[in-house]
């Protein structure tokens, strides 16, 4: 809900693609994917609003339509939708195609300027709930997908985990022995001690070597 109050309030759905994903609670390798490519395609609160539209301006101009009109006008708004921006008020740019495709007073569009400030708001949250819809249908058809790439990265990062852990007390490389049964060798410790100069004198004058 705090994302369609968002953009009824006039943001732009680009501008919230990462909230879709958290409030619908979709996987995010599916909402990174999925929700980028609804927000420019998946227009469909703006072909909607340019059919109705346009029709109503034909209407008022006692402009006869027939059934290839009709489709005309279905056809146009969807491919004329599909390349919309993200940016508000696109759709009565759009309607200039629309209205020209069926012969309609392109001047017209300027009658829903009036409107178009609410209007606007209601096309693109329906456009939002259309990519989140997708995005949680898209999510539902690949759950075994996405199981399965969970256990691969689980058994992948248990491997690594124990080729990371440290034998205490063990050479990582065993040795063989001759009966070619491999034996783990445990550590040595070498103590190495360093003596001062006075230290070695002392012992000197301590223990005198033998006359010969």
């Amino acid at each position: 809900m705090l994302g369609i109050t968002r953009i009824f309030q006039g943001g732009r759905p680009s501008h919230h693609l990462p909230l879709y994903g958290r409030e619908n609670k979709v996987d995010p390798r599916i909402s990174k994917f999925v929700l980028p490519i609804g927000a420019t395609v998946n227009m469909d609160g703006t072909a909607l609003f340019v059919t109705v539209a346009s029709i109503f301006i034909a209407q008022m101009n006692d402009i006869p339509l027939n059934a290839g009109s009709y489709a005309t006008v279905v056809l146009t708004a969807t491919a004329a939708s599909i390349a919309s921006a993200s940016v508000p008020s696109a759709a009565l740019v759009l309607m200039m195609i629309v209205l020209s495709a069926i012969e309609a007073p392109v001047a017209d569009v300027s009658l829903l300027w009036a409107i178009d400030w609410f209007v606007d708001r209601c096309r693109t949250t329906n456009n939002m709930m259309g990519d989140c819809y997708c995005a949680a249908v898209v999510e539902a058809l690949s759950r075994k997908e996405l199981d399965a790439m969970d256990q691969l990265n689980e058994k992948i990062r248990a491997e690594e985990e124990e080729k990371l852990m440290p034998v205490r007390g063990m050479h990582k490389s065993p040795s063989t022995s001759s009966n070619g049964s491999r034996v783990a060798v445990p550590d040595e410790v070498i103590v190495v001690e360093n003596s001062t100069d006075e230290e070695d004198e002392e012992t000197k004058a301590l223990n005198p070597l033998p006359l010969v």
